[in-house]
């Protein structure tokens, strides 16, 4: 059974921003960034952020850390670093837990290769492995159950990636959400061939015995 371990476990480091005041048009800030560290399948992540509103009577989402207002429209990116170790492919799941997401509307996600140094929100390029997700309505959605996914199955070689989330917070205090990644071993291409090589050996014995 995979072991799940805490992501906040990892060091947090906050995106540096320029400017003391941030417009509604600057929508390539990175809110939060948080690197995951180096993954050995199989292994089960979660990801989360709690928006908290340090001044509620001032437009926008004032967030702890990051200077300025973010955006007339509370709209936040998320992104978050990993790397796969070792010689073998993995594949690699992202799900949202709905119970665990709270005043959050349009929520997407999309996936990245390349290190949280390396990346930028907005146009992509090669780098890109998965464009963004379709939407998610997560506003008061407490109430709720049951995991969404956003990433599809993908394999991933050895290498640096990113996990980008934006939503638009609509809680006057702020918001949450919560999310699995989930990273299993796949066959090698070689080790694939040799299994089914395996399987018609055995089913060419299995037919000399019914003979």
């Amino acid at each position: 059974m995979p072991i799940r371990h805490k992501a906040l476990s990892r060091a947090v480091a906050v995106a540096a921003i320029v400017g003391s005041t941030l417009s509604a048009q600057a929508a390539d800030v990175v809110t939060g960034a948080q690197d995951l560290g180096t993954l050995t399948a199989p292994v089960t992540l979660t990801y989360s952020h709690a928006f908290n509103d340090t001044n509620a009577s001032l437009a926008g989402l004032q967030l702890s850390g990051v200077a300025g207002t973010v955006f007339a429209t509370d709209t936040y990116y998320d992104d978050f670093g990993f790397q796969i170790g070792g010689s073998s492919f993995s594949s690699i799941t992202a799900t949202i837990d709905l119970g665990g997401s709270f005043d959050i509307n349009n929520l997407s996600v999309r996936l990245y290769r390349g290190t949280l140094q390396t990346t930028t929100t907005g146009a992509v390029g090669p780098a890109l492995m998965q464009a963004w997700s379709t939407n998610l309505q997560l506003a008061a959605q407490g109430s709720g159950s049951g995991d969404v996914q956003v990433i599809a199955p993908i394999d991933l070689s050895p290498g640096s990636y990113v996990l980008e989330l934006r939503g638009n917070i609509v809680g006057t205090n702020g918001g949450s959400y919560a999310g699995v990644l989930n990273l299993a071993p796949v066959p090698e291409p070689g080790a694939m061939g040799l299994m089914l090589a395996g399987f018609g050996v055995l089913g060419f014995i299995g037919r000399r015995r019914a003979a």
